[in-house]
């Protein structure tokens, strides 16, 4: 799960819960820092579980730094969205592709135009093949998604575009829980832009 405070993220885990009283949570750490929280701090928590990004609110009950451990009080209400539901949206922003060729690795730029808690559609301007074993890097508002590990679905050539003339088609694989949030961050802001411009 990411938990905010103050402003910073951090990854913590759901240790424990008692329904309609409170959850347990490690205390967030940070290398070189006692974390110290008072009593009634607000929290922000997230996290993906089977496509479905939940969102809430909650603030410290109190926390034990000897443990360390805290105890939250249990959210009065929830902020779902299910991704499988959300479909694909069309985007417009630059992605890292790195692959390893005779054993040299090589990063090229290319550009997303369709993304999705599955994969990407994105356009590129060097040759490659569904045998290829590729990496991607991506910035989002939620945060950056470095060494996501892809599968090459489907190439193919657009004859109108001379910088970017290659479509390949990518499914993510293995999303660690943290890049999971993260693309499930951006994709419900997509959402709610969609439902607040359903033209747009």
């Amino acid at each position: 799960m990411t938990a905010t405070i103050r402003g910073e993220k951090y990854n913590v885990s759901l240790l424990g819960w008692s329904v309609k009283k409170s959850l347990i949570v490690d205390l967030p750490s940070a290398p070189g820092e006692q974390f110290r929280v008072a009593r009634q701090t607000g929290y922000t928590i997230q996290y993906m579980r089977e496509d479905v990004f939940i969102n809430f609110k909650t603030q410290v009950i109190y926390a034990l730094t000897q443990v360390p451990k805290m105890v939250l009080e249990y959210p009065r209400d929830f902020d779902l969205h299910n991704l499988r539901d959300s479909g694909r949206y069309k985007v417009s922003f630059s992605v890292e592709y790195s692959l390893t060729v005779n054993e040299i690795l090589y990063t090229y730029n290319g550009t997303i135009r369709d993304l999705s808690i599955k994969g990407l559609l994105f356009c590129h301007k060097h040759i490659m093949t569904k045998n290829d074993n590729i990496s991607m890097a991506m910035n989002f508002l939620q945060g950056k998604l470095e060494e996501v590990r892809v599968v090459i679905k489907n190439i193919r050539k657009d004859l109108r575009s001379e910088n970017e003339p290659y479509v390949t088609g990518v499914s993510f694989a293995d999303l660690s829980e943290s890049q999971y949030e993260i693309l499930g961050g951006f994709l419900k802001s997509r959402a709610s832009e969609r439902r607040g411009n359903p033209r747009g």
